[in-house]
């Protein structure tokens, strides 16, 4: 699959800890606190976000938008592929 073929299918890739955890799905560009689908990456980004979720924390997650970085709190996990986000911030990047 060419990297024009996955840019035409999905959105924003985010990180945990500067590490990546997915992929959202096209046209989903998270905003404001809700239920938002994404497609997991296996490593450890992904790992460490779900360990922390599990551990109780509300790990923060960032994506990029042109030159806006937008972080967000990853409240929880209802089923694989779906996160509860919340707690949205915006910055300008350095």
């Amino acid at each position: 699959m060419s990297d024009e073929h996955i840019r035409e299918m999905y959105g924003p890739e985010f990180i945990y800890q500067g590490n990546p955890v997915g992929i959202f799905l096209k046209g989903i560009m998270p905003a404001a606190p809700g239920t938002y689908r994404y497609e997991p990456f296996r490593g450890s980004g992904h790992y460490e976000m779900q360990t922390s979720l599990e551990a109780g924390e509300k790990p923060i997650c960032s994506y990029r938008l042109g030159e806006i970085e937008v972080e967000f709190a990853v409240i929880r996990c209802s089923r694989y592929g779906e996160l509860e986000l919340g707690s949205f911030a915006r910055r300008p990047v350095d």
